[in-house]
């Protein structure tokens, strides 16, 4: 982890078939030393967690590892898990979006709209064999009936995206 993307975070999944060979499985942020900085574990099939750099730290190294307890020893064979990982920049860029063609940019609901964003900044690469990834959000800027927090427009919508 580095001052670009200081922040992660971590989802497991595993299946049915999986889980029931354990009679525990931890999940553990380890830090250069090898000491815990964080530790969970499964709450049956899916498990979360997530670290930030300390303040004041520009990079470090940090290992995640994965420790299942079997309930049988036999079990101890090849066993698996999904894991969806989440790299976060330490701060947002902002950018213009438009529709690829020009005209009008709608969104409608599980219709997939082509569309063109551009940013004044470049990215930061995403660690190896990862890509970026953000979100586009659409803000109501009418003014007259804003609550607070609303500074920057009311939030309307929130696309996910992948940059390519």
């Amino acid at each position: 982890m580095d001052a670009t993307t200081p922040r992660a975070a971590f989802r497991f999944e595993m299946d049915k078939a999986t889980g029931n060979l354990f009679t525990d499985c931890a999940v553990n942020i380890l830090d250069g030393s090898g000491h815990a900085v964080r530790t969970t574990g499964f709450d049956g099939l899916i498990a979360e967690t997530g670290f930030s750099l300390p303040s004041g730290m520009d990079s470090a190294t940090y290992t995640l590892q994965v420790v299942g307890a079997f309930a049988i020893a036999e079990d101890m064979a090849e066993w698996g898990f999904n894991l969806e990982e989440k790299y976060h920049f330490a701060h947002a860029l902002a950018g213009k979006t438009k529709r690829a063609g020009g005209g009008r940019l709608n969104f409608y609901c599980g219709v997939p709209t082509d569309m063109k964003i551009s940013f004044a900044e470049e990215w930061p690469a995403p660690p190896a064999g990862l890509s970026a990834f953000g979100k586009v959000q659409f803000k109501d800027r009418r003014t007259d009936d804003r609550r607070p927090g609303d500074s920057g427009g009311r939030l309307v919508l929130e696309v996910p995206i992948e940059v390519e």
